[in-house]
C-alpha cells in the first residue's frame, strides 16, 4: 500500500475467511524480534499514534487517535480512513497467533 503524506487515504480491508483477523501498522521490526515481542513492538511503534483514524465496518466502528489494532470479523470488510503524516516504509501485519507466520503481512509506504 502506498499513500501520500498530507493527503487523506483509505485502505479497504476484506476478510474472506472464516476467522477474525487484525491489522496493525508499525515500524519495521528490528532484526531478531521474536514472535512474542512483535505484538508489543507493534503497539509501541503503531503508525496510528497521534493520527486521527476512522474505521467503518469490520464488525466494529471506531474513530479517534492512538488506535493500534483494527479487527475485521470473518466475512466482513472495513474501510480505514486517515491522513498519513510520517513518511517512510512500515509493516502491516495480522499478529493473531499463526497468521503472521502464515504470511499475513505487507507494507505501507508513505511518500
Amino acid at each position: 500500500v502506498t499513500l501520500k503524506a498530507g493527503t487523506t487515504g483509505e485502505i479497504k480491508l476484506v476478510n474472506k475467511g472464516k476467522v477474525k483477523h487484525e491489522v496493525m501498522v508499525y515500524a519495521l521490526p528490528k532484526a531478531g524480534t521474536t514472535r512474542e515481542g512483535l505484538h508489543e513492538w507493534a503497539e509501541e511503534t503503531s503508525y496510528f499514534k497521534g493520527v486521527e483514524v476512522k474505521v467503518e465496518g469490520g464488525g466494529i466502528e471506531v474513530e479517534g487517535k492512538d488506535i493500534f489494532e483494527i479487527e475485521v470479523a470473518a466475512g466482513k470488510s472495513a474501510e480505514v480512513k486517515f491522513t498519513p503524516t510520517r513518511k517512510g516504509t512500515f509493516e502491516i501485519g495480522c499478529l493473531i497467533e499463526g497468521h503472521y507466520e502464515a504470511g499475513m503481512k505487507g507494507s505501507l509506504t508513505v511518500k
